[in-house]
């Protein structure tokens, strides 16, 4: 029988993944100066919400504590 109701956990990795991480920050920034470029003076507001998610993520992979309340400082995401 199926239990479903048993909660998925990730698995705790046994190391940093720095060559993953310096990867995913470059594609990261490169994807906001993206986004930057389409920037317009009105009807943009979804762009700007965009840059600041990726903006928040880049942080969170460089180690820097950043200010949303939903990420926090966390750096385990089982501990969510």
């Amino acid at each position: 029988q199926l239990n479903c109701s048993k909660n998925y956990t990730m698995p705790k990795k046994k190391f940093k993944d720095f060559p993953g991480d310096l990867i995913k920050i470059k594609v990261l920034e490169d994807e906001i100066e993206y986004f930057k470029s389409l920037i317009q003076e009105h009807d943009t507001g979804y762009i700007h919400t965009t840059i600041d998610c990726l903006e928040t993520r880049v942080k969170e992979l460089k180690g820097i504590p950043t200010d949303d309340p939903f990420i926090g400082n966390m750096s385990d995401p089982n501990d969510i």
